[in-house]
């Protein structure tokens, strides 16, 4: 009986010259999948030992083989030749894990670069052991030089236990890179601007206060609700309709440009509550309470507007040394990648970076 397969599997499976991800969750059929994927290449004329087939897993490799096999010997019968030379291929394709077949990549082309053709992946504590002793010798190198200001200060500013886990945090993420200096020298470039409101580190900031904002339309709403309560005080409905037009505009304007939310940032004001008098000791409370509220309202908007405000003198001035350290910060990274890289090379160790 052939399989039924959803709509949605069927376009995985027919889908040519194009790259796709299929993303589906545990159990659903993707190996199955693939493996029809494969077949229905393999009799459109493709040839198995032509294919890279990755998985995440020593297991998943070991399945995908069996598996693979499995319907090839039950397509044999209909079609010989084909399925006859994919069983024949079967062997020699790549099935694998990626860190397996980049290996295999690496020990095949040795000489390119530049690596020992007996090298073998070395073990987590392995290179932990390495990477350490590589930081202490960075670190020392650098101290004794005494050439780099931007390192000196940098390692006058923090400790070294902040130092080690920022480059070993770092170094890291690097390595997930393909130029990761390059991509470190680039980003440390651009921590001055010439125009700050254009800045990464600004645009954050503006997007952190358009999300404080939306909290004011919830604190209206409660605002809202507490005069449906018995003890409200209704001569401050006026004031609160007024809050709610107030707001709206700042919610708006938060919306656009960001030159016109500072503008509406800084002239934000509320009108005067009504008086009221002669109240309950009930409708004191409730006003104490539509007073707290409101205030949190004005708490917002002046966190925000204080966010937003610009003062290139100190911005450049802060900046300037956070820029400073980064350069000694990246300074280290490539003493520690260089002396981690000699160790390995000199243990014949490979890591999966």
């Amino acid at each position: 009986m052939a399989t039924r397969w959803t709509k949605e599997q069927q376009q995985a499976i027919q889908a040519r010259n194009h790259t796709i991800l299929v993303s589906a969750a545990a159990g659903s059929g993707k190996t199955a999948v693939l493996v029809e994927r494969i077949v229905t290449l393999l009799k459109e004329g493709a040839r198995l030992n032509r294919m890279l087939i990755v998985t995440f897993t020593r297991a998943a490799a070991a399945e995908m083989r069996q598996r693979l096999n499995q319907r090839l010997l039950k397509e044999l019968h209909s079609d010989p030749d084909v399925m006859g030379q994919a069983l024949d291929d079967l062997e020699c394709t790549e099935i694998s894990t990626i860190h397996a077949f980049c290996q295999k990549v690496l020990r095949n082309n040795f000489e390119a670069v530049g690596i020992d053709p007996l090298s073998r992946v070395a073990e987590t504590k392995q290179t932990e052991a390495l990477f350490e002793q590589a930081f202490r010798d960075a670190m020392n190198e650098l101290l004794e030089e005494d050439g780099d200001a931007d390192f000196q200060a940098f390692a006058a500013a923090f400790s070294q236990r902040d130092i080690h886990d920022m480059t070993d945090q770092l170094y890291t993420f690097l390595m997930s890179l393909p130029q990761p200096f390059d991509w470190l020298d680039q980003k440390i470039s651009q921590v001055q601007a010439e125009d700050w409101a254009q800045h990464p580190w600004y645009q954050v900031l503006v997007q952190q206060a358009r999300r404080q904002l939306q909290g004011m339309q919830v604190l209206l709403d409660s605002q809202e609700r507490m005069f449906d309560l018995p003890n409200a005080v209704d001569q401050l409905h006026a004031t609160w309709e007024q809050d709610v037009k107030t707001c709206r505009a700042l919610m708006t304007a938060a919306q656009g440009e960001t030159s016109a939310l500072r503008e509406a940032l800084a002239t934000f004001s509320l009108v005067r509550a009504a008086p009221c008098r002669g109240l309950t000791d009930e409708q004191k409370q409730w006003q104490k309470q539509f007073t707290e509220l409101r205030n949190k309202i004005k708490v917002i908007v002046k966190e925000g507007a204080e966010s937003l405000r610009l003062d290139e003198d100190k911005l450049n001035r802060e900046f300037g040394v956070i820029q400073q350290h980064l350069k000694g910060l990246a300074s280290l990274m490539k003493r520690v990648h260089l002396r981690f890289s000699e160790s390995k090379q000199a243990m014949s160790y490979l890591d999966f970076s």
